[in-house]
């Protein structure tokens, strides 16, 4: 991605909004970079593509060290463990997969039971 322009926008440039990034960073490298430069108000790390829970769980305590909120991408059974655990994680981001909005859908259809 084009950091620098996340740089010109991010907490510094556009005024009233927050920007979010994050949903299509594999590694806490990626995110590392992204705090130090000041890309995003918020970050939104995938649990499922970037590896885990512990993964996760590295991200959100070091967006904490420069008080960035994390609300996980794409949140289901695996990021609201998170969620609960850590005050920088404010909320959740629901997906409704069910055509008409009508059921909760499992995130991974039958493949496993109970999910």
């Amino acid at each position: 991605s084009d950091l620098n322009n996340f740089i010109k926008n991010g907490s510094n440039g556009i005024q009233n909004i927050m920007l979010t990034c994050g949903e299509h960073e594999y590694t806490r490298y990626g995110f590392r970079k992204l705090l130090e430069m000041k890309c995003a108000d918020i970050l939104q790390p995938d649990i499922t593509w970037l590896g885990g829970m512990t993964e996760a769980k590295r991200i959100t305590l070091m967006a904490s060290a420069y008080d960035i909120p994390v609300i996980p991408h794409g949140s289901g059974p695996y990021s609201y463990h998170l969620q609960i655990a850590f005050p920088n994680c404010p909320m959740a981001e629901f997906l409704m997969l069910a055509p008409k909005a009508d059921v909760i859908q499992p995130l991974f259809g039958d493949l496993f039971i109970d999910e």
